[in-house]
């Protein structure tokens, strides 16, 4: 992997963000993570990361102090 593709642009993943705070389910971790140095942990960038990383439906209902059926839509 080159050094460049390892670059990420916090311009255009804090625009997708503005736009539409679900497009976080679509980045990387590091992209994640890289939105949350600069926004903080809003809700849904938790999430999104949890969900990155695998975590069941139950653990991510669980720090989010919602219901697991709340998570069924």
């Amino acid at each position: 992997m080159s050094q460049h593709s390892s670059i990420i642009n916090l311009a255009d993943l804090l625009a997708r963000l503005e736009r539409d705070s679900s497009a976080c389910y679509n980045f990387s971790l590091e992209e994640i993570r890289a939105a949350m140095r600069e926004i903080g942990e809003t809700e849904t960038l938790v999430d999104a990361l949890l969900a990155a990383e695998g975590q069941s439906i139950e653990a991510r209902a669980d720090v989010a102090g919602v219901r697991v059926s709340d998570f069924c839509y």
